[in-house]
């Protein structure tokens, strides 16, 4: 038998071990590692049981309902001669109380029932005793005449049987309010009791999952097991800051991700990656598809939307999803947990489509261990921070705006692409506003609005001299000239201004446009954006210039053409 076969063979021989009489053992472990994505996180826990020499069987329970059962792995942590044979995961259902729990509810109920049987029953008591004083008095009374026949009544022996009388009415009076105060908080414990054993009662069954890890061990020891599963509940989306630059010519980025999770675990010190796939492509070879090319329609899910995944996933992960929405528990503070997570997820969706739709496959360390709460609070997780080269531009559209503004021309020249996400512009120690990138690959160039420019401005305006309207039967012919003045006050640098405007187009039946001139010539998109690269020496201004005819029913006149005809008439 050859090295290979008999390796085989003892491979085939130790699985077949007799796992039924195998030494049990409970699994303790802790969460190390967290690969966060944009729905759901693979945890990996890692703990230490004594193995005995030969099979051996550990557990790990307790776990969340919601973890994905067929995605549990697990392996052995350095050496001892042990290896993994089998990994079994199943849910298991409780009721949320012990028998002793349900007995001291119960036996809760009974005491307070009691309590308010008894005073019931002392308050029937004092009211016999008050309605017998009542009668009293008057029985007395009729009697006088009689007693006094027999013997002599004197006004001091009624009056003490008066005082007496009074006295005991009084008494009674005061008992009966005590006991009706003691009765009010008697019945109100007795519905806080029923209202605990209810809840108790009505509580649904606990769930859990339990992971059996099935080990062969070569001899007696200690045996590190890591098992790893997918949970949903986890979310993350990119967020990146950039220091406004001064006179240099660099910036610097931080880039972060930020965590959130409710997925009924704490995560404390534990080592994070933050991926933008899909959570089941790294299980098995995803299978490929046609890469459809279709007209932009709403997204309802990733998978309408162009991306490259096999249904059977979103199909899986939206079934676990689910488990997870109905199986948190109900109190307050999981409902806020389970909300906050579910609001960003929007975010993180966005993400992996860009992503994806760019063909692209992501996954980020943190460059810190961090620690992330179950309840759904964001945690920054930094990715790195590096100085950019940036190139000062210039973007101007004086047609509806009045402010040039300052773009910075940035390349990404890190060993990540930058995801799309918001961008916290940061101007010394203030917030100067925030901004959002697309994805930026490798070595890709991408731009970041700096605010408004104080240096440049443009001055549009309509060039009445070249101007004029005239009509021809029943139609009229419009010339309209417009001039833009840049200006560079800077005395020290350059200005490279993208400058936009907008020609006319027509759309309307019977209209036609033409564009006449323009100076300096431009790049002009279909519909009409006219683009000018232009270069302002510092101290200098530069003008653009264009003129256009519009041709159009007198009777139907469009409302650009009706604007500048009453501006030319006046």
């Amino acid at each position: 038998m050859s090295n290979r076969l008999a390796r085989y063979a003892l491979l085939v021989s130790g699985a077949l071990l007799p796992i039924a009489s195998a030494q049990a053992a409970d699994l303790a472990t802790k969460i190390t590692d967290a690969v966060v994505y944009a729905s759901a996180a693979r945890v990996t826990r890692q703990g230490q049981f004594q193995a005995v020499a030969g099979a051996n069987r550990a557990t790990l329970g307790g776990l969340p309902a919601w973890v994905d059962v067929d995605s549990v792995r697990a392996r052995i942590e350095g050496g001892n001669g042990a290896r993994v044979l089998a990994v079994r995961s199943r849910v298991t259902s409780d009721d949320a109380y012990t028998e002793d729990e349900l007995r001291k509810a119960e036996g809760a109920v009974d005491a307070a029932r009691d309590a308010v049987e008894m005073t019931k029953a002392e308050t029937t008591a004092l009211q016999a005793d008050l309605e017998h004083l009542n009668k009293l008095m008057p029985w007395q009374l009729q009697k006088l005449p009689r007693e006094a026949a027999e013997r002599p009544v004197s006004a001091a022996e009624l009056k003490d049987i008066n005082d007496y009388l009074a006295i005991a009415k009084l008494e009674n009076v005061k008992k009966s309010y005590d006991l009706k105060k003691q009765l009010r908080e008697q019945e109100e414990t007795l519905k806080r009791a029923e209202e605990e054993l209810k809840k108790l009662a009505d509580h649904p069954k606990k769930s859990t999952t339990e992971i059996t890890v099935d080990v062969s061990a070569g001899q007696a020891g200690p045996v590190t097991v890591a098992v790893s599963y997918l949970i949903s509940g986890a979310s993350w989306y990119p967020e990146h800051t950039i220091v406004a630059p001064g006179t240099g010519g660099a910036v610097a980025m931080r880039s972060q991700g930020v965590v959130q999770q409710a997925t009924g675990e704490d995560w404390e010190n534990v080592a994070v990656r933050l991926s933008a796939m899909h959570p089941f492509a790294g299980e098995t070879t995803p299978q490929l598809g046609a890469w459809q090319v279709e007209p932009v329609v709403p997204c309802q899910a990733p998978d309408a939307c162009g991306l490259r995944t096999e249904g059977g996933y979103s199909v899986r992960l939206a079934t676990l999803d689910q488990t997870w929405q109905s199986s948190m528990p109900r109190d307050d503070d999981q409902k806020e947990a389970l909300q906050r997570v579910q609001a960003n997820r929007g975010r993180a969706a966005a993400v992996l489509r860009e992503t994806q739709l760019r063909g692209a496959t992501v996954e980020i360390p943190v460059s810190t261990r961090i620690s992330v709460k179950g309840d759904g609070e964001p945690v920054v997780a930094p990715v790195g921070e590096e100085n950019l080269q940036i190139e000062r531009r210039f973007r101007a559209v004086p047609a509806v705006s009045p402010n040039v503004f300052e773009v910075g021309r940035l390349r990404n020249t890190t060993a990540l692409p930058l995801l799309p996400g918001p961008v916290n512009l940061l101007s010394g120690t203030q917030l100067a506003g925030q901004r959002r990138m697309g994805f930026a690959d490798l070595q890709e160039r991408f731009d970041i609005e700096l605010g408004s420019a104080a240096t440049v401005s443009a001055q549009r305006r309509l060039d009445l001299a070249n101007c004029s309207i005239g009509k021809l039967g029943t139609r009229t012919r419009l010339t309209a000239a417009y001039r833009i003045r840049l200006a560079n006050t800077s005395k020290a640098a350059d200005a490279k201004v993208e400058l936009l405007d907008q020609l006319p187009v027509a759309s309307g039946k019977g209209v036609q446009v033409e564009l006449l001139s323009i100076e300096p010539r431009a790049e002009i998109a279909p519909n009409g954006v006219a683009e000018w690269e232009l270069v302002i020496p510092a101290g200098q201004t530069k003008e653009v210039s264009f003129s256009f005819q519009i041709e159009y029913p007198t009777d139907q006149p469009p409302a650009l053409a009706r604007a500048i005809a009453n501006r030319i008439e006046d």
